[in-house]
């Protein structure tokens, strides 16, 4: 096996490493910055009917950040609308649909 033969091989295995690696030091690597699938949802977001968002009542106190998949808060970025954080806050500040 040459060096222009296994070179292909060698860049994806330090991608796939890469990410790995990136994957433990940041909380979903792959999803926010490679996966085609969350690409094309980030791009289709905006036309989205219903979120989860922040009321007026949050008080700042990062629960939802905590229980966060993606390691963010509702309506900020690489928020996926998953739903986690709604029933962690304790001032009930995350609801679900449109925004008022």
């Amino acid at each position: 096996l040459s060096l222009h033969d296994a070179l292909p091989i060698l860049v994806r295995t330090g991608i796939v490493l890469g990410f790995l690696v990136l994957g433990l030091v940041l909380a979903n690597a792959w999803c926010r910055f490679a996966c085609p699938t969350g690409g094309v949802l980030e791009l289709l977001k905006p036309l989205s009917f219903f979120k989860v968002y922040k009321n007026e009542r949050c008080n700042g106190c990062d629960k939802c950040l905590q229980v966060c998949e993606m390691g963010t808060r509702p309506a900020e970025a690489n928020c996926t609308n998953c739903g986690d954080c709604l029933n962690v806050c304790p001032t009930d500040a995350i609801q679900i649909g449109r925004k008022k």
